[in-house]
């Protein structure tokens, strides 16, 4: 019960993070990226850090919603889960919750300076969580399985 709760604790701060990411105008959210990308541009020795910038910025962007929700997928995967639960249901709850909440997220975003909200950012948002619940029931189920062979 103490895990379950952990998580539950885990998932609600790490939407908190998500929507304070969220809450920052198009163009502070756009000077962070920059810096990020530029200091990537850096690290791999690019010799035209702003051309660099400007063709991977988006790409920056999406993996960063990629990212966020397999974050939040596990801690839904950590909190939700049940053994006595159905494979498929201890799968779609954490992958539906995530959902549901860029969802939610994306509508909280028309009411910030400069952003809007992107229907396109809530699939990327869900295939995260998606991904991230499959490698995690992936994983369970090969722990599972090599314990009943003991």
């Amino acid at each position: 019960m103490k895990k379950k709760i952990f998580f539950i604790l885990l998932s609600v701060l790490w939407m908190v993070i998500i929507f304070s990411f969220s809450q920052e105008p198009a163009e502070e959210s756009g000077e962070t990226s920059g810096r990020l990308i530029i200091l990537i541009g850096e690290l791999f020795n690019v010799s035209d850090k702003e051309l660099f910038a400007l063709r991977y910025e988006v790409i920056l962007r999406k993996c960063a919603h990629v990212t966020e929700y397999m974050i939040l997928a596990a801690f839904l995967c950590g909190a939700s889960y049940r053994k006595n639960r159905s494979l498929g249901i201890n799968m779609a709850l954490p992958v539906l919750i995530s959902a549901l909440y860029a969802c939610s997220d994306e509508f909280h975003q028309l009411y910030v300076p400069g952003r809007d909200g992107n229907i396109t950012d809530v699939f990327i948002d869900t295939a995260g969580a998606a991904v991230s619940t499959a490698l995690i029931t992936f994983i369970r189920v090969g722990i599972n399985r090599k314990n009943k062979e003991r």
